[in-house]
């Protein structure tokens, strides 16, 4: 065996002894990343449920003024005499006017932090 042969093969074996050494390593980091994005995923699915939960509650509240638009509707049309078409314009632009309202009001925390974070540009 040559010179330069041996100088390769010493090579390959430091090489593969620092490979080891570096799965034995392993566990350990592992270790440490795993309880990292256990905590933060702990953290996150509360924020998560709670952004959840206020967009049901938004729903709701959403399909729960739809329900009173129409019980009024109704009400109108048979007590007041109100002529049918103008009630379709009157609940069209409602509804839109209330699905609009609920859409902003899901985004209000995010767009006054926006409004906090872009404060030092408008000075």
């Amino acid at each position: 065996m040559g010179a330069g042969a041996m100088k390769a093969r010493i090579a390959d074996l430091t090489h593969n002894l620092k490979t080891i050494a570096a799965y034995q390593t392993q566990p350990p980091i592992e270790a440490q990343v795993s309880a990292v994005y256990s905590r933060e995923s702990s953290q996150c699915k509360a924020t998560h449920l709670v952004s959840q939960l206020k967009e049901g509650f938004g729903t709701a509240m959403n399909y729960w003024f739809f329900a009173l638009m129409f019980w009024y509707a109704n009400y109108l049309q048979e007590y007041r005499d109100v002529d049918v078409k103008d009630l379709t314009k009157a609940l069209f632009a409602c509804s839109v006017t209330v699905h609009g309202v609920s859409v902003m009001l899901l985004f209000a925390p995010n767009f006054l932090e926006g409004l906090k974070a872009a404060g030092g540009f408008t000075k």
